[in-house]
């Protein structure tokens, strides 16, 4: 622990650690998982990142690369419960600095979890310098960024026993967080398109967004229910 404080993270590798799995080895305790469980009392670890952002993903509606790119200085702004979100979307070529207003409160709230994890990385940090608002534990270092966590996401979904509408393991895609978000929203507005399509065109919002399996059924009504009137 005070290999960690000091340098910020103990690699497996490292004399230290070679001894104490050495000593715990021996006198008969567990040593599985040994490098995480040693850090997680300090930091944010790869498994964290990965339900903040399905959270993140889902109550935002803001595209994962969104998300991944967010800064530890994004929230400005605070309102009457709700923060602004200052983002970059790289694909708005001439717009690529956007904002959107969310709610702000406790962790529940995508505001309050924006902080909670800009408290929770503050120590990560201090060894590992970066404006990136992930900044965490993973394989033996700590490291700023979220690249390709797909590893970490079956791990995640393995543990929690997610399972998708027909039963078996849920493969989950973080880049469709946004059209389940959508989906929830069309619902919400009864597929009143002008409500619906906000940042979008109507036409962009029914091609990309309203049409998805989930709203199916809820298309092939409003279509009964024409045919009875």
């Amino acid at each position: 622990h005070a290999v960690i404080k000091s340098r910020g993270a103990l690699h497996n590798k490292a004399p230290e650690y070679r001894a104490l799995y050495l000593a715990l080895h021996h006198r008969g305790q567990p040593t599985g998982n040994l490098n995480c469980r040693l850090h997680e009392p300090y930091y944010m670890t790869a498994q964290d990142v990965v339900p903040c952002l399905v959270f993140l993903g889902l109550e935002t509606g803001l595209e994962i690369e969104c998300c991944k790119a967010l800064t530890v200085d994004c929230l400005r702004n605070p309102s009457n419960g709700t923060v602004e979100i200052a983002y970059l979307k790289r694909r708005a070529r001439g717009a690529e600095h956007k904002r959107l207003r969310v709610r702000d409160g406790g962790s529940g709230t995508p505001g309050g979890l924006i902080r909670q994890v800009i408290a929770m990385t503050a120590t990560a940090r201090r060894h590992c310098p970066s404006d990136n608002l992930w900044v965490y534990y993973r394989l033996s270092r700590l490291v700023a960024g979220i690249r390709h966590p797909q590893l970490q996401i079956n791990t995640w979904t393995r543990k929690r026993n997610l399972l998708d509408d027909e039963g078996r393991p849920l493969h989950l895609e973080l880049a469709q967080l946004r059209k389940t978000h959508k989906a929830l929203w069309y619902l919400k507005t009864d597929g009143h398109m002008t409500r619906f399509a906000v940042g979008h065109t109507r036409d962009v919002a029914a091609r990309h967004y309203a049409d998805v399996p989930a709203l199916r059924p809820l298309h092939e009504a409003a279509i009964a229910d024409a045919f009875n009137e």
